[in-house]
């Protein structure tokens, strides 16, 4: 089997920073890890590439297809939080944005599975 090149986005985020660290432990020979959010790590994870990137980004397909990403780990969320002990925080239009960002990346490589 091909070792695969991994795109985390919200890397940066609670979730991301543990799927990071995770996959980074548990990596196969030859698998690449790009860890991608919109903030530089304050603690990069070793053998992990780091990219500062916005997943609205419209390059981001092309550097998706440039890196030969073949699997994305889409945690990359721009909350709005509320007001109150009970708020909770929701996704923006912003997000869906770049989750649809990130769908067309993977289309045209043939690699988009939901």
């Amino acid at each position: 089997m091909k070792p695969e090149t991994i795109l985390i986005t919200g890397a940066c985020g609670y979730v991301g920073r543990l799927v990071v660290a995770e996959l980074a432990r548990t990596r196969r020979d030859g698998e690449v890890l790009i860890a991608a959010d919109v903030v530089t790590p304050s603690a990069p994870t070793a053998g992990v590439e780091h990219l500062v990137v916005d997943v609205r980004d419209p390059g981001l397909p092309s550097l998706m297809v440039a890196r030969g990403v073949t699997v994305v780990i889409h945690l990359a969320a721009i909350v709005a939080p509320g007001r109150g002990p009970r708020a909770r925080p929701s996704p923006t239009p912003s997000t869906w944005r770049g989750r649809a960002t990130s769908w067309r990346a993977a289309s045209p490589a043939g690699r988009a599975r939901s």
